[in-house]
């Protein structure tokens, strides 16, 4: 539903992760594309100085590791949608850089600039979808304006010209990003039609709708933001200089024939992306939690300190997490000022896992600790985190009624923290229908995450409703209590006779 890369490509992403933005902006085969957002143009150079591209560090090259846009609100300061940075840069946001100064993604012109911090509006849990980044330093770029409620609301007004700006996908079945900055003119649109075409997703304290209902079943396709636009702008002129009305948000589908693209409503966060916040404790990119000593009822461990960055004075505590052995997930069991914890019956055969945690006014930084076995007997050092990948291996498959069954089996090594979740990408291949010997329409392809059920120990099953011509592949991963995942399990699965 969001509108970043690694939303769109699932398991290829979470740019998530990194490398898998690098596979996104290239065609299967290798195939030539003509680059535009959806019946977009090209912006000229220089045309909005202020315009960034957020980059998940991965190669070095911005052609490859864009995922989603922001713009210059203050010469140290990036605004852009807090679903593009919530799973990226709050703990760790030394991952992510901006690139500014430039249209072309692959050119040498711009600035590629770290970024020290990451704030998400206090009020984001899908409604208020808006993030402030601080630069390492301030840059010498133009800033853009923030659409004042109390001045600029009239350009909210239904029928207002406005302009999407972005490096997004031009076809939302194909995952290709186009290498030179693109924009397109679309209208805005009342919250009342927004609401009965986006239904109750849309919330207009804090969203805004723009653009046209394609027609259905057309080849030609309405303006419209898509994937990889997240987080960019949409702006409205006033006597000629442009107001940032809108973030690139959510949508159903991109150019959909019954709902509108939505944006999220700069106005109704004024206050917010006009402060500077404090910015929450960060770790250096390698910082690692770990826990020595003796993991015996009575006796201590001790996880090691890591070294926090920021702009201000942190206090620190620790909690400790504990998973029994009949129980599914870790429960907090203690929390400590030091950090350092005597092992207390309660922990006797469990596996331990620490957090550090670091304060100042602007939040909290985390860092987690792999699990640790805590011995029945003895004990002394010999316990040891739980870093083994668990295995997944295929059982069988069956056909009836319309639904595709298919058994897998898990095992986890030792020291076990017991397998947590079997999960895979469905890949469903639709074909083109035909008409008179001819290709009606292309085959499209979808991408789903499903979950498996367990039947016993050890065994798992996927449903999969079948679709007459449809053709299925899966990619299944088995994840432990410690979240080690097992290799990827690929197979195509058929109807067997």
């Amino acid at each position: 539903m969001f509108r970043s890369v690694g939303l769109l490509f699932g398991a290829l992403a979470l740019l998530a992760s990194s490398s898998a933005v690098a596979q996104t902006n290239r065609p299967p085969g290798g195939g030539a594309v003509t680059p535009r957002v959806i019946s977009g143009n090209k912006v000229p150079e220089g045309a909005y100085p202020w315009m960034v591209a957020l980059l998940f560090k991965h190669n070095g090259s911005a052609t490859d590791e864009h995922y989603c846009g922001g713009t210059l609100v203050d010469r140290q300061w990036v605004m852009t949608a807090a679903h593009c940075i919530e799973n990226h840069a709050i703990d760790n946001p030394t991952q992510i850089e901006v690139l500014i100064g430039q249209n072309k993604l692959s050119g040498t012109t711009g600035m590629r600039v770290p970024v020290r911090g990451a704030v998400i509006h206090p009020g984001y849990n899908f409604k208020n979808d808006f993030a402030l980044l601080k630069l390492e330093f301030p840059v010498p770029y133009e800033t853009v304006t923030v659409a004042n409620p109390s001045s600029d609301g009239a350009l909210y007004q239904e029928g207002t010209l406005a302009k999407v700006i972005g490096w997004g996908v031009t076809d939302p079945l194909l995952p290709i990003l186009p290498d030179d900055l693109q924009e397109a003119s679309l209208p805005m649109v009342s919250d009342e039609r927004c609401l009965e075409a986006n239904g109750r997703f849309f919330s207009a304290d804090s969203m805004v709708c723009a653009g046209e209902l394609s027609a259905a079943g057309g080849a030609t396709r309405k303006p419209d933001a898509c994937f990889g636009d997240s987080g960019g702008p949409l702006v409205a002129f006033k006597n000629g200089k442009p107001i940032q009305l809108g973030i690139v948000s959510w949508g159903f589908e991109c150019s959909s024939s019954i709902t509108y693209g939505v944006y999220s409503r700069t106005a109704a966060a004024y206050d917010f992306l006009q402060s500077r916040p404090e910015i929450a404790p960060f770790l250096a990119e390698n910082a690692k939690l770990t826990v020595k000593g003796d993991f015996r009822v009575g006796g201590t461990v001790s996880a090691n300190s890591v070294q926090w960055k920021g702009d201000l004075p942190t206090t620190m505590r620790y909690e400790w997490y504990l998973r029994e052995e009949s129980a599914g997930e870790f429960r907090l069991a203690a929390t400590t000022s030091t950090n350092s914890l005597t092992l207390t019956e309660e922990f006797r055969g469990g596996m331990l896992r620490a957090q550090a945690i670091a304060i100042n006014s602007g939040g909290a930084g985390k860092i987690e600790s792999d699990p640790y076995f805590v011995s029945l007997d003895g004990g002394g050092d010999s316990s040891s985190p739980d870093t083994e990948k668990p295995t997944v291996s295929k059982v069988k498959q069956s056909f009836r009624a319309g639904v595709f069954e298919v058994f897998v089996e898990t095992k986890d090594a030792a020291p076990s923290a017991g397998i947590r979740a079997v999960v895979a990408e469905l890949t469903t291949v639709i074909p083109g229908q035909k008409k008179g010997g001819k290709n009606a329409a292309t085959r499209r392809v979808i991408r789903d995450q499903i979950n498996a059920a367990q039947i016993s120990e050890g065994l798992y099953k996927f449903t999969i409703p079948a679709a007459r011509g449809a053709r299925y592949s899966l990619s299944v991963q088995a994840i432990d209590g410690a979240e080690n995942k097992s290799e990827p399990l690929s197979f195509r699965v058929r109807k067997t006779k």
